[in-house]
């Protein structure tokens, strides 16, 4: 249990320092984002109708057959956001340990899969925790892609940190979680 527990809390902690610096201290994800211009008539336009937290599609899909949608989206513009209305005051704190504690679970989960996994070199660890970014990131990412046609440098940005977020956790985790070998006795 102890390794598991080493490889959990290092892999966690890795690949949420790696998150930090992604966000906060490197270029790549800001330079994807575009402002909408004459940003205030948009915000009131949103507050009229968006009045729930949750999830927004234009074209909307209720109300119309899925021909009568595709025909809307096609004509354009798509516009798939998350819309939380009204004023926001949550201390920063709060979704860094939620984003801390998913680091943390998730580096739990790839350490149990590792030790099942029984891969007996390094390198074959860290490949595999690498992977298993690289899975996450196209099961995660690619849908967006795929179906509303989130910009594919922007897709690409958030696969690859995830891929390098894993990539270095991989190193903890890979040096925690070894089998003992099962020597053969003569």
């Amino acid at each position: 249990m102890k390794p598991i527990l080493l490889s959990t809390l290092l892999g966690g902690l890795i690949a949420f320092v790696w998150s930090a610096i992604s966000w906060m201290g490197l270029p790549w994800h800001e330079k994807q984002m575009r402002s909408f211009s004459n940003e205030e008539a948009l915000r009131e336009v949103i507050v009229a109708g968006a009045p729930a937290k949750g999830m927004y599609f234009l074209p909307g899909p209720e109300g119309r057959t899925d021909q009568e949608w595709q025909l809307a989206a096609s004509q354009g513009p798509l516009v798939v956001a998350a819309v939380r209305p009204g004023s926001h005051h949550a201390p920063m704190w709060m979704p860094m340990l939620i984003s801390l504690s998913t680091q943390l679970v998730a580096a739990f989960l790839i350490s149990v899969l590792v030790r099942i996994a029984g891969i007996y070199s390094y390198e074959g660890r860290v490949l595999f925790v690498m992977a298993i970014g690289l899975l996450a990131g196209l099961l995660g990412h690619m849908p967006s892609w795929t179906w509303w046609e989130f910009p594919t440098p922007w897709v690409l940005v958030e696969i690859a940190d995830l891929v390098i977020a894993w990539f270095l956790a991989g190193l903890a985790i890979a040096a925690f979680t070894a089998r003992p070998r099962r020597g053969y006795q003569t």
